[in-house]
């Protein structure tokens, strides 16, 4: 995506770099990008401009694609969900279309439907290595979590540090930013180590970056740590369905609590059928 939105002419002289041979004795050669780069703080903001005005120049032929590129584009990732894979398959092939006006070329589409994946490889969307009458479906990972298309299930995948690390600050705030939960899913799990961050930041000895982290605090982590690998054995549905039979009303129950430490909050589906 990146690579297809190039830089105004005036401004690409802030995407200039050196490039020196290995082993030349010459001097380093300027360059400079003429389109945008992943680096560069702008580049998100940029690209995300020019695929909404995409969308926005090409309503007229594309009006229900267009609402979805708007609603579902993380950066360069499109997220969305179907009612039938009928529906799917043609929302993809129109959505290939209207982004190739803008130079975009929408590729990797992948689906927990294998009609879906096989109809899919004649716009070359789905893989076309994957060998659908014998091989599961893959495992990808898409915003911090792990989701299983074979089951449609959401897991996690965790990176636990070594149980020796030297436990300082600058050491705790990179291992607890490994477990990325965007979605809030393990929430209370994470809430753990923000409270303990508190603690940590708040506390009377000025702990500095590279400061051992005191007994007293760094136990809450280590008991915190030797368990994260729980985590793996979670898993939920990416879609509720209700598929008893047709429901006549449905509520979502929303409950939340507060404490001195934090808040919560808990939803729950409630569903009346025909029967």
């Amino acid at each position: 995506m990146f690579h297809q939105v190039k830089v105004p002419e005036e401004d690409q002289a802030a995407f200039r770099f050196l490039y020196w041979t290995p082993g030349s004795i010459s001097a380093p050669l300027t360059y400079q990008m003429t389109v945008h780069v992943f680096g560069a703080i702008s580049s998100r903001t940029s690209c995300i401009f020019a695929l909404n005005k995409t969308v926005d120049d090409h309503r007229s032929q594309f009006p229900d694609v267009a609402d979805s590129v708007r609603r579902n584009f993380y950066v360069d990732n499109y997220l969305d969900s179907f009612d039938s894979e009928d529906e799917v398959i043609q929302r993809s092939r129109e959505m290939k279309s209207l982004l190739q006006l803008g130079g975009f070329n929408f590729t990797k589409w992948t689906s927990s439907s294998r009609t879906v994946i096989a109809a899919l490889r004649e716009f070359v969307l789905a893989s076309p290595t994957l060998d659908l009458d014998l091989e599961k479906l893959p495992v990808e990972r898409t915003l911090g979590v792990t989701w299983g298309s074979e089951q449609d299930m959401l897991t996690f995948k965790i990176r636990k540090p070594p149980n020796n690390v030297t436990l300082t600050k600058r050491a705790f705030l990179s291992i607890i930013s490994t477990v990325y939960d965007p979605l809030g899913l393990v929430a209370p799990v994470i809430f753990v180590m923000k409270s303990l961050l508190h603690d940590i930041w708040t506390n009377e000895d000025r702990i500095g970056w590279d400061d051992v982290i005191p007994e007293a605090l760094s136990q809450r982590f280590y008991c915190w740590n030797d368990h994260l690998e729980n985590l793996e054995s979670l898993s939920g549905p990416r879609c509720f369905r209700f598929k008893r039979g047709r429901w006549t009303q449905q509520y979502l129950h929303v409950f939340t609590d507060a404490s001195s430490k934090g808040y919560g909050a808990v939803a729950y589906f409630r569903t009346v059928f025909e029967d």
